[in-house]
């Protein structure tokens, strides 16, 4: 009878002890990330449209806008941000995000609940023909999911071009790129 009691307590125990741990650990914040498809999946949409990409994002009380948005690089210097698609007073939870390069265009949905939102931005001639004209092009996606943090743009997309020697460094860190032309297709939470 006294094991009985005593396996009692010490699973109660235990039990309390969890409750104590969990209650100091934190809930994790905003987050957005590449959806991941099961290579099934993978084999069929790649062939389909491999210039589309896929994205999950959560947002918390702290997130109640987003704009997907395409900066140009003209003889290498990126300009300003041009909106795509502008979401305001987002209610807490997940989301999804496609984004498909057709040639000259970028569409754009964001989708929440059965709810999508959706919209197409025209990359405007001189900065495509001056991309077309690069000898040398490369393109870099968003690969691995990170915390989202209000104000800060993060890069989803970017395709470079250089018109003589290589192409240093591919990375999603446009602004230090050392291309001539480009395309970054950007998200930024507020």
């Amino acid at each position: 009878m006294k094991w009985k009691y005593k396996s009692f307590y010490i699973i109660l125990s235990f039990c309390m002890l969890l409750i104590l741990c969990s209650c100091g650990t934190k809930q994790a914040g905003p987050t957005i990330k590449p959806i991941e498809f099961p290579e099934e999946v993978q084999s069929v949409l790649q062939p389909l449209d491999p210039d589309t990409k896929f994205f999950d994002f959560t947002t918390d009380k702290s997130i109640t806008h987003a704009v997907i948005a395409m900066r140009c690089c003209e003889d290498g210097t990126w300009n300003d941000p041009e909106p795509i698609l502008e979401l305001s007073d987002m209610d807490v939870g997940s989301y999804q995000m496609i984004l498909r390069w057709i040639d000259d265009r970028i569409d754009a949905i964001i989708s929440e609940d059965g709810v999508s939102y959706t919209s197409t931005y025209s990359i405007a001639q001189e900065h495509w023909d001056a991309f077309n004209a690069s000898e040398i092009t490369s393109t870099v996606g968003f690969g691995n999911e990170q915390p989202i943090v209000a104000g800060e743009e993060i890069p989803l997309w970017c395709t470079y071009g250089k018109n003589a020697a290589g192409i240093s460094s591919q990375s999603l860190d446009f602004r230090n790129s050392d291309c001539d032309t480009g395309f970054a297709i950007t998200i930024t939470f507020s």
